[in-house]
């Protein structure tokens, strides 16, 4: 260890110190009080300016005393209730004016008409809404073999449980990193990373397998853990190297394995919403933006030329000061948070001990204008001033409250507006409302995102179009107000009952996404819009809707039209059913009477033959000299002779009237006609 010799003793020197009041944060004037309070208000070195108050003594009893510490603890208060009345309240007024009148500007320049109903709005913002989704371009799931058996594995819930807890577990061994690991510690750490990279691995090539390489690269997320895999691969690959410290950008290749914890976006809810409003806030950002660097830019440029010569002190010094563009840029930021900005505008008022001298045995030393060392000295040749442009700081105090009221308490609270609006849009479309009344539920983000699920499942390829019959099958999936899904006691006749009520354009039995999506919305948010807004949002939804190159394209059919068709033609088809279901009945039971009627005559035959013979025998009557007694056996069979069906005391085969005769019989109409024809 080095050593160092001690200084050596100096006598005693009696040091003639004096106190002296603060140069700008006082009460000795009301310019200077409003000032200090106004920068008590921003909450900037507020603290400093309590306990100087805190520590100083009355006028009438300080006299030529110091301060002294803790003199009047009760002072306190007085900061206290000027910071929860002026900061708390005051300037959260300004910013909540602020917020309000963007939003304010904002429904004006879309179009929100003061005239409009809450419903009517409503609907406007639903219809708003319809326009940020489409169909989903799903993945096609294989025939058979073994992309089929893959395809199946990944895309079962259970196995996105797996794939996201391996996230967390793999984020929590990373954050185990820290300074001056043990190398066992160190190896245990790649050992488990190598692991998890391994899986995400799998599960790539699980996926390119099941899907090949150009379904998989159409998704983004899959994208996304591509890069992700390849670049954890490679940094393990670096890893292994020997050279492994000589490798610029190794750290930043680990970095990117971070990046897995984004997967978790679309999983949750809550992560989805605020990332959703990120998205959706970001072209407003880019336009408050635009202009915020344009503020400043032109801060920037004056404050280069007011400010780019003065000395340099406590707060403005080497990081922070306006000699060249990025140095201004980068202080002006720096301002617009709040850090420091009042102790750079103390420092851009100096006047005194600022006046440089460049040339000579003084050269480097500092005096104020009027000092006797300058009065031999050229102004530009032997000196130059470094003190603020009017000597007197009010172009300072300009510059600088202008700067934070334009930019750190307007632009920046725009900045504000634009996330709490895009994000209580958000919130407002995600609310599912609870209710057991249909006709109160609100249509929201939920509805429409299970619309697209929906749809995406009958529509693969992301066509745009689907078959007009299988509307039955979206409104049966779809919640509430748009569906009848986990509606009690939902029967067909309810579906049937929403496609009739909607207006859905029939395309040669086809229809539109969105234009079933606004039929079903409009069903129950529909509300009638002034002629102005409905142009206004026509505009923003006609590219998305169908074009029809000619007049007589426009589809003269809804799909209304379509289902009522089919229904029709099923109660048709039901009545030829049932038809020829009577029809068959009756020749079976008509068989059965025949079958009935050919069994006893022929019985009855059998028996009139035995008596006969038996008969003849008794009498002993010759068969050739009969007569009129070998007739009577004759007439006997003639009279127990049945009647065949088609005499006329019988009935038609068919019992049944021709369809399209009114009145038509029962099966069993003619049953009394048989009496008289059968025997006795």
């Amino acid at each position: 260890s080095l050593q160092y010799p001690a200084p050596p003793k100096r006598p005693a020197q009696p040091l003639d110190l004096f106190w002296t009041k603060p140069l700008y944060n006082n009460f000795d004037n009301i310019g200077t009080s409003i000032l200090t309070l106004v920068e008590i208000v921003t909450l900037e070195g507020w603290l400093d300016v309590m306990y100087n108050g805190v520590d100083a003594h009355l006028l009438q009893e300080r006299g030529n005393l110091h301060p002294t510490r803790d003199n009047n603890p009760a002072m306190c208060l007085f900061f206290l209730l000027f910071i929860v009345v002026g900061s708390f309240f005051i300037w959260n007024l300004f910013v909540g004016v602020t917020i309000d009148k963007f939003n304010e500007m904002k429904e004006k320049q879309e179009g929100r008409s003061i005239f409009l109903t809450e419903e009517q709005r409503i609907w406007v913002s639903v219809q708003k809404l319809m326009v940020s989704v489409k169909p989903l371009r799903l993945f096609i799931v294989p025939a058979t073999g073994l992309r089929r058996t893959l395809f199946n594995i990944f895309n079962n819930d259970r196995f996105d449980m797996f794939i996201m807890s391996m996230i967390m577990f793999n984020v929590v061994v990373m954050s185990m990193t820290h300074r001056d690991m043990t190398e066992s510690w160190d190896e245990g750490l790649f050992i488990a990373n190598s692991l998890f990279a391994g899986i995400f691995t799998l599960e790539a090539i699980v996926k390119l397998v099941a899907l090949y390489p150009k379904q998989y690269f159409s998704d983004r997320w899959n994208m996304f853990d591509f890069v992700v895999v390849m670049l954890s691969l490679l940094s393990m690959t670096v890893r292994l190297l020997p050279t492994t410290n000589s490798i610029p950008g190794l750290n930043l290749l680990r970095i990117f394995r971070v990046a897995r914890v984004f997967r978790l976006i679309p999983k949750a809810k809550g992560l989805r919403t605020l990332f959703q409003t990120l998205l959706v806030s970001l072209p407003a950002l880019g336009n408050v933006g635009s202009v915020l660097f344009l503020f400043f830019f032109i801060f920037a440029v004056m404050g280069m030329n007011l400010f780019g010569n003065i000395k340099q002190q406590e707060f403005l010094d080497r990081h922070a000061n306006f000699r060249n563009f990025p140095s201004a840029l980068m202080v002006l930021f720096r301002m617009s948070t709040g850090e420091a900005w009042n102790g750079i505008m103390h420092d851009c008022m100096i006047a005194k001990h600022c006046i440089l001298v460049t040339t000579g045995d003084l050269k480097g030393q500092y005096f104020s204008e009027g000092d006797a060392e300058l009065s031999d000295l050229k102004e530009g040749d032997d000196y130059e001033s470094q003190c603020s442009p009017d000597n007197a700081g009010f172009l300072a105090l300009l510059f600088f409250w202008s700067f934070v009221i334009l930019c750190a308490m307007v632009m920046l609270n725009l900045v504000i507006a634009v996330i709490l609006e895009n994000f209580q849009s958000e919130n407002i479309q995600n609310e599912r409302n609870d209710e057991d009344d249909e006709d109160n539920m609100k249509v929201g983000r939920d509805h429409v995102q299970r619309f697209q699920d929906v749809w995406s499942r009958l529509d693969p390829y992301s066509t745009y179009y689907i078959h007009a019959a299988k509307l039955t099958t979206v409104v049966a999936e779809l919640d509430p107000p748009l569906g009848t899904r986990n509606v009690p006691r939902s029967t067909k006749t309810d579906i049937q009952n929403i496609i009739m009520a909607c207006d859905i354009p029939n395309h040669d039995g086809k229809v539109h996404f969105y234009e079933t999506l606004h039929a079903l919305a409009g069903r129950k948010a529909g509300r009638y819009l002034p002629e102005e807004e409905e142009v206004k949002i026509r505009s923003k939804i006609k590219d998305r809707l169908p074009v029809f190159t000619s007049e007589s394209a426009i589809p003269k059919y809804t799909a209304a039209h379509y289902h009522a068709a089919l229904y029709v033609q099923a109660a048709v088809r039901g009545y030829l059913a049932r038809y020829h279901m009577r029809m068959r009945l009756a020749a079976e039971e008509e068989s059965v009477e025949l079958g009935s009627l050919k069994k006893t005559s022929s019985l009855n035959n059998t028996r009139a033959t035995g008596q006969a013979d038996h008969k003849a025998v008794a009498l002993e009557v010759p068969p050739k000299n009969s007569g009129n007694e070998g007739g009577a056996p004759e007439m006997a069979r003639n009279e127990h002779k049945p009647a065949t069906p088609n005499s006329s005391t019988g009935r038609n085969k068919i019992g049944v009237t021709p369809p399209g005769v009114q009145g038509m019989p029962p099966a069993n109409h003619t049953e009394s006609n048989h009496s008289s024809s059968r025997p006795s």
